[in-house]
């Protein structure tokens, strides 16, 4: 987890990691990632100071949305302890033959190393799918 260092101390980044299911919905994807640029600078640069996040796909290659928009670049996906938290985005739910078992293969292994995990709209059902969720209430607080 970040470090909550003293005034004078430089703070330790926040870091996320972005997972982007198949077909991702956008908008929520949006949101977080924008209010994360609003708190991670001063003066509206979009510099990442205070939070660092990366987006990733399980190929590595570019994302698209359930609308056709397309983020790119992102990574392949990673080691989740590289992270303080990691941010499942869903998709649509009728592709049910495009189950991403590698990125529920990276969630199981986030929660065994014990990184939080934020399921945002369907990403959700990716965190039950991979058995995550199992005792565990769907509105934790995080903690920053």
């Amino acid at each position: 987890m970040t470090s909550r260092n003293k005034p004078n101390e430089q703070a330790t980044p926040l870091s996320v990691g972005f997972v982007l299911l198949n077909r991702f919905t956008l908008l929520p994807f949006a949101a977080f990632v924008d209010c994360l640029r609003l708190a991670a600078d001063e003066g509206d640069r979009s510099r990442q100071l205070r939070c660092s996040w990366t987006f990733m796909s399980s190929s590595g290659s570019e994302a698209t949305s359930s609308c056709g928009a397309v983020i790119s670049p992102c990574e392949a996906l990673k080691n989740p302890e590289h992270f303080d938290y990691i941010v499942v985005i869903g998709g649509v739910q009728d592709d049910k033959d495009k189950t991403d078992h590698r990125a529920l293969d990276d969630i199981r292994l986030a929660a065994q190393f014990g990184t939080p995990l934020v399921g945002l709209c369907t990403g959700v059902f990716a965190l039950i799918q991979a058995g995550v969720m199992k005792g565990q209430s769907s509105a934790k607080k995080l903690k920053w």
